[in-house]
């Protein structure tokens, strides 16, 4: 479960820059993941931190771009080029009100299509930590994460 600041803005000029909500959103994923259990499919818990921590460094990822709209104008452009086809250049003009989020990636499982015996049950959903195994299976365990949020 990884949250902004993973821009290229902010982290990659020779020194780390910490998001200024960031320790909210470390108690929240640390929270969630705590709520949501491990899996025991070898994967354990969810990993947490900073996208450019336990994803990847990117250029532009909506979830750091969401996050900082609404204050961070360094990286705000107004679109052009969209008048052709109806939409007006007013409705790209930002400002400390317009843009309010934070966005969580989760990356749901190591494999883009786990095994049909890591699925989990339904009557595992309700079941905080799991209930036939710590998690429950990927959709209980992801079911739940959805509820917390």
């Amino acid at each position: 479960i990884s949250y902004p600041w993973g821009d290229y803005i902010h982290c990659c000029s020779g020194h780390k820059y910490t998001a200024p909500d960031m320790t909210g959103m470390h108690i929240l994923t640390e929270n969630l993941r705590e709520y949501v259990g491990r899996f025991t499919g070898g994967e354990g818990k969810y990993r947490i931190g900073a996208l450019n921590d336990i994803i990847y460094k990117v250029r532009g990822g909506m979830e750091d771009w969401a996050y900082g709209a609404s204050w961070d104008h360094q990286g705000n452009v107004q679109c052009t080029g969209g008048e052709s086809v109806g939409y007006s250049r007013t409705r790209t003009i930002y400002n400390n009100a317009t843009h309010r989020a934070v966005n969580l990636l989760v990356e749901t499982a190591g494999r883009k299509t786990p095994y049909n015996s890591q699925l989990g049950t339904n009557q595992d959903v309700i079941a905080r930590g799991g209930g036939r195994q710590p998690g429950g299976g990927h959709i209980p365990r992801n079911i739940r994460l959805c509820w917390m949020m």
